[in-house]
């Protein structure tokens, strides 16, 4: 027997309408996903020059490069903002480059007065093109803000690109300094959390290489996996979310001080559910083998009721110092 198939014209309406809902539903969520991506760096793209203008010129890759002579303020500013309701932390992310310590300054301000409500200063030199984050706690909530980007008062060059903004609200914060985590090329270290959110943007840690010389820091691989109580398994299955951190931003024995390191992670989780972030030295780093240093994480005494940390997929009574941040 032969079978016939309808023309699109001759579809009936119940097929018409299905089409449509499906058809709709992938389209919005396309859109959604452009738009998010869009918007996080829109702001930068019309953000307006400010301070000295002579020391700041915009890039061909939509950077702008800055060298002060003198002491200057020269940077871009975002217009004005509105957070989202709950915001109480900004995550900036950029490339920078040709930067000593403390020439980049990311800060928050209120969008009419000005007040300032958050500030950073990159910690390292960076002289190759590096990423960066830093979350910016507000210190209070606001309706409207602007962000600014560049160099604050002081004599400086550094390159910028790559700007990208997120509004956050801080969920976990557990600061500890008491002990050490070791993170070794064949060590990892992991730390179970709960998500209290559907989107987990950013965590924060504070570490340190143990190496002394330029060139024994490996880069961190950071992931993000479902947790069902079996590290092993856990880690076996699709990262929820991965970076790779540069042992640039990782401070070392030369540079004489800790630091506090913002993961970006945009990770769609689900409310309540548990997972695993792991900090792993990547094994294709220039300082692999013989020639890696560990890394330290600082950690305390169990003080995270949702979570603990994991040495060799082995639990222990202590947990990292963490700050979890939720997407708004």
């Amino acid at each position: 027997m032969k079978h016939r198939f309808p023309s699109w014209t001759q579809m009936p309406k119940r097929h018409w309408r299905r089409f449509y809902r499906c058809f709709g539903i992938a389209w919005l969520t396309l859109l959604t996903g452009l738009a998010t991506a869009w918007g996080a760096s829109k702001p930068w793209d019309e953000a307006e020059v400010v301070g000295d203008t002579a020391y700041i010129q915009r890039r061909d890759d939509s950077g702008w490069a800055i060298e002060a002579h003198r002491p200057a303020t020269a940077g871009v500013v975002t217009a004005a903002l509105a957070p989202p309701t709950g915001t109480d932390a900004v995550l900036i992310e950029a490339r920078l480059s040709a930067a000593t310590p403390g020439s980049v300054a990311f800060s928050a301000h209120e969008a009419g007065s000005g007040y300032p409500l958050g500030y950073w200063q990159n910690p390292l030199p960076l002289e190759q093109p590096t990423p960066v984050a830093a979350v910016l706690p507000l210190s209070h909530a606001v309706d409207s803000l602007r962000l600014f980007a560049g160099v604050h008062d002081q004599r400086a060059a550094a390159s910028l690109s790559g700007l990208r903004v997120t509004f956050l609200r801080r969920s976990v914060h557990y600061p500890t300094l008491m002990y050490g985590a070791i993170v070794k090329p064949a060590e990892p270290v992991q730390q179970s959390l709960t998500a209290s959110s559907d989107r987990i943007g950013a965590v924060v840690v504070h570490l340190r290489a143990l190496g002394d010389q330029e060139g024994q820091t490996p880069d961190l691989i950071v992931r993000l996996v479902a947790f069902d109580g079996d590290v092993a398994a856990s880690l076996n299955s699709p990262p929820v979310a991965q970076t790779r951190i540069s042992a640039r931003s990782i401070p070392t024995g030369q540079h004489g001080v800790d630091s506090d390191l913002a993961i970006p992670l945009h990770a769609t989780v689900q409310r309540g559910k548990t997972y695993l972030i792991e900090f792993a030295c990547a094994g294709d780093s220039l300082a692999a083998g013989d020639r890696a240093r560990p890394v330290l994480l600082w950690c305390g005494p169990d003080g995270y009721a949702d979570g603990r940390l994991y040495r060799n997929s082995q639990p222990t009574d202590w947990d990292l110092h963490l700050e979890i941040f939720e997407e708004r």
